[in-house]
């Protein structure tokens, strides 16, 4: 497991040579593993040191090579697997299945072991696995990129950026069934099953459970999580921990009173990594894989089954030249003594504590997923309104919760959604199928269908829920997206790049997404979609059975809606159209002589928005969808099935959330990533 970036969480610095030691099996799996390649395309470097081994050597595994320095460490199955400062890796042990055989040419952000197959991460988040491959554990699938790896007895875990995650290999415990719709910042890999741990602290697991290991205990929260054999263990935030699971060697009891900021387990043992570099193990030890050489201090630990490694934070080196070694030195390539006001305080203790995202006086594990959470561009200011409904209203669709202000607000057959400033969303109306259950997650913008709903996160990814009858809420995986809408039972993602994909219910080809077409923005009917051309002109899809595909190849529109089985379009002068022939109410007939700057399409009616705030509305009126308030004027509206909605502004919203931009520069990225890094630990 990666790691590099745990040397900083230290709150120590270390130095750019030592020596590591090694004792028996897995590093646990750190947080800071998630953002590893991250600092790797950045051109980050981290302490390298000499390693040492202990516990079993059967198999030469604790044989460090002379001379070497590492800036990683990971123990398999009778054998140590090392990542050196420029990326390449090399093995040494139990060499059976070619587990040591490093793929020569090959450079690495990061380095995994499972039981007897190993695993390098690249630059690019790519990856790469050689060793046993009896069940697949080395086949990664094709095109896939990661942030961590990690590997089982004959099964493998990769997590995307995305924080969703991916399994293969060997599966008889279920162990590669990753949770659907779950986020995780980091991964952790025992013999036959796995837990993710989510951004707010708990975790989840699955696999193989025959000793509780996947029950993690109610109302915990962890800043790491491990696993071993058949045993987990957690490191919650004040630096206890806890471990549940088969308890024979004792491996789940962790010693009274300790504190650590870092563990790692394998086989039936685990090394507690305190602050001030120690150690201390427990659990199985015939081997000896527990006992530390004596007054030696680690800046990284790892295990093994039978065998240990530590990274060693040496104190024979001053690489700053002010008399203090590294291992002791409170700031790392500036003079300690220098103590300019007299206080007692070093100076370079006094430098301010950019990193502190949350302003409590610690940069720690919370401002490092402030970062993560807030990546990409700062949020921008929104539009905030208040909501007024009419039509029909059976399911309480047409019933807007009292004294509540949105900044998107969308309607279904019979349930609406409505998107607050900070980005949690609620719903009301009908709940048939769970298209009201929204998850307690932040979205950027919210859209409802037919029974089904979509939600798209800040990082591209979206999330569905309801029917699922039709695979609409099956969202591609690996997937991001900048807009995301739902019809009636199938939905669309509209990417980065202007392609498009869609799922769901595809009997009238509403999800074909005509090939080589490119889009600024998708509207989902009924049973067809929209797509906008960047220079303003549209193309259509799906059920054509009314022409409502058919957009008028004369016109030229500034703005467009598609209803159950019409379409609508805004010309520049104000003027609407409406095409499709199933006007049986009306909806086809846009009054004479108006004119509006916004047009909505419901199922079967249309309104139209005039400049002065003044609605039109025409069409089936069977529930009094067109039915306007009298008197009433409004900024924006939205037209559900058969109901519609008013919308009238409140005001601006401010701008953000956005504490992980620690540089101020409108948008969070590697540079901030590397200000919370920098100045990890607890602020002068």
């Amino acid at each position: 497991m990666i790691d590099p970036p745990c040397a900083f969480v230290s709150n120590k610095r270390h130095s750019a040579s030592g020596r590591l030691y090694l004792w028996e099996r897995k590093p646990m799996r750190s947080i800071c593993t998630a953002v590893l390649a991250t600092l790797a395309l950045a051109g980050t470097s981290f302490a390298q040191s000499e390693a040492i081994a202990w516990g079993d050597n059967y198999y030469g595994q604790c044989d460090v090579p002379a001379g070497e320095t590492f800036v990683q460490i990971d123990g398999g199955d009778g054998y140590t697997l090392c990542l050196r400062a420029d990326g390449t890796a090399i093995a040494w042990g139990d060499n059976y299945w070619g587990q040591c055989d490093v793929p020569t040419g090959e450079t690495f952000v990061q380095v995994a072991v499972g039981k007897e197959h190993s695993l390098g991460l690249r630059a690019d988040g790519t990856a790469i696995a050689w060793g046993r491959n009896n069940y697949g554990q080395c086949d990664v699938p094709a095109g896939e990129t990661f942030v961590q790896i990690d590997g089982g007895t004959d099964f493998t875990v990769g997590l995307r950026a995305d924080g969703t995650a991916i399994a293969w290999g060997y599966n008889y415990w279920e162990q590669c069934e990753v949770p659907t719709d779950e986020s995780f910042v980091q991964i952790t890999v025992g013999d036959r099953h796995a837990l993710g741990l989510r951004a707010d602290g708990t975790a989840i697991g699955w696999g193989r459970n025959y000793d509780g290991e996947c029950n993690v205990p109610a109302g915990e929260t962890f800043l790491q999580v491990a696993g071993s054999a058949d045993f987990t263990i957690g490191l919650r935030a004040d630096g206890t921990a806890i471990a549940w699971g088969n308890n024979y060697w004792g491996q789940c009891n962790v010693p009274d009173g300790e504190t650590f900021m870092k563990v790692a387990t394998c086989g039936d043992h685990t090394i507690g990594l305190r602050e001030d570099g120690t150690t201390i193990g427990w659990g199985r030890n015939d081997y000896g894989q527990c006992d530390a050489p004596t007054g030696e201090t680690f800046a990284q630990v790892a295990t093994g089954k039978y065998h240990s490694i530590g990274l060693r934070a040496d104190g024979a080196s001053d690489s700053d030249n002010d008399g203090i070694p590294d291992s002791q030195d409170q700031c790392p390539g500036e003079d300690d003594t220098i103590d300019t006001d007299g206080d007692g305080t070093p100076d370079c203790l006094e430098q301010p504590c950019t990193g502190d995202t949350d302003q409590d006086g610690i940069v720690d594990i919370t401002d490092l997923l402030n970062v993560i959470e807030d990546w990409g561009d700062c949020e921008q200011p929104a539009t905030i309104y208040a909501a007024e409904a009419w039509g029909k209203n059976d399911y309480g669709q047409s019933t807007v919760p009292v004294n509540q202000e949105f900044v998107q607000v969308a309607v279904g057959k019979e349930h609406s959604l409505g998107l607050r400033a900070d980005g949690t969303a609620i719903a009301w109306g009908g709940n048939l199928f769970g298209a009201g259950d929204v998850p307690a997650i932040n979205f950027t913008r919210v859209s409802a269908g037919g029974y089904h709903s979509l939600g798209l996160r800040s990082d591209g990814t979206a999330l569905a829920w309801g029917q699922n009858y039709y695979g609409q809420c099956d969202v591609p995986a690996g997937e991001s997206f900048v807009q995301v809408v739902a019809g009636h039972a199938h939905s669309i993602g509209l990417r980065a790049d202007g392609t498009a994909i869609g799922w769901g219910l595809n009997n009238f080809g509403q999800c074909d997404v005509p090939a080589d077409e490119v889009f600024v923005e998708l509207i989902a009917g009924g049973y067809h979609t929209i797509g906008i051309r960047a220079d303003g002109t549209a193309m259509a899809w799906g059920d054509n059975g009314y022409q409502q595909c058919n957009i008028p190849d004369d016109e030229s529109f500034v703005q467009y809606d598609a209803g159950f089985r019409s379409s609508i379009g805004l010309r520049s002068d104000g003027t609407a159209v409406v095409w499709g022939n199933n006007c049986t109410y009306g909806q086809c007939d846009v009054p004479e002589g108006e004119t509006f700057q916004q047009v909505v399409a419901g199922a079967n009616h249309n309104m139209g928005l005039r400049n002065d705030g003044t609605v039109v509305a025409w069409g089936d009126n069977t529930w009094g969808q067109c039915d306007v308030p009298a008197g009433a004027t409004f900024d924006a509206l939205i037209a559900g099935d058969n109901n519609s909605y008013g919308l009238t502004m409140q005001g601006i919203s401010e701008p953000g959330p956005c504490q992980g931009d620690t540089n101020d520069d409108g948008v969070v990225e590697i540079g901030d990533l590397l200000i919370v890094i920098d100045g990890w630990g607890f602020c002068p």
